[in-house]
């Protein structure tokens, strides 16, 4: 387990929020110099606490009404087949 502080904390907050704030006004916001928040986000990426920036979409704007959240079980030997059939959709967002 990754150790993480209370400025981290605050830096991940911020990002949360919006993750394509810049890190100058990420540094503002959390009260610390722009060199330190580029460092420690680049250490929380690296320890993968920070997996990866997205979107999130408001899919009723897109006219998708409805979200599913749908579990299978799948046989390994089927896995890659079933995935690459899934992952070829283009309603599926997320595999």
């Amino acid at each position: 387990m990754a150790f993480i502080d209370t400025l981290d904390m605050k830096i991940l907050k911020v990002l949360q929020t919006d993750a394509r704030k810049p890190i100058v006004h990420v540094a503002r916001e959390v009260g610390a110099n722009e060199a330190t928040v580029r460092r420690r986000v680049k250490k929380l990426k690296r320890e993968g606490i920070i997996e990866r920036f997205t979107v999130v979409l408001d899919y009723h704007k897109l006219g998708r009404n409805v979200k599913a959240f749908i579990g299978l079980k799948v046989q390994p030997p089927k896995l890659k087949e079933i995935v690459d059939e899934l992952s070829g959709h283009p309603d599926v967002q997320v595999l």
